[in-house]
């Protein structure tokens, strides 16, 4: 904005001691330059723009994936310790039949 304000009093100053047509192109030079800043403003906050919505799909995507992995290993853990209750289960079995078997060989 300073260098903006800075051209334009510049130009201003040039234009009395300059002629119509020298001030219509320092004019049109200053308009050009002002547009193709404009162009690349717009251009990084549509970069920006996009950038973001990548990460927020990246954001979700990673989420979600935590979720599974989640539920995966809880899953897991829960598969686990039914196996581990289950294995307790029979080895009672087992260990109460062993014990009928000494009951009726005494």
């Amino acid at each position: 904005m300073k260098k903006g304000e800075e051209a334009s009093k510049k130009l201003h100053a040039d234009a009395k001691v300059q002629t119509e047509e020298q001030t219509t192109a320092a004019i049109d030079k200053l308009k050009t330059k002002f547009d193709s800043t404009k162009a690349q403003v717009l251009d990084i906050v549509s970069n920006f723009g996009k950038i973001h919505s990548d990460l927020q799909e990246l954001k979700a995507e990673y989420l979600a994936d935590q979720g599974e992995l989640n539920n995966y290993l809880q899953l897991s853990s829960t598969g686990s310790m039914m196996q581990s209750a289950m294995l307790k289960e029979k080895e009672q079995k087992v260990t109460d039949m062993q014990h009928k078997i000494g009951d009726k060989k005494t």
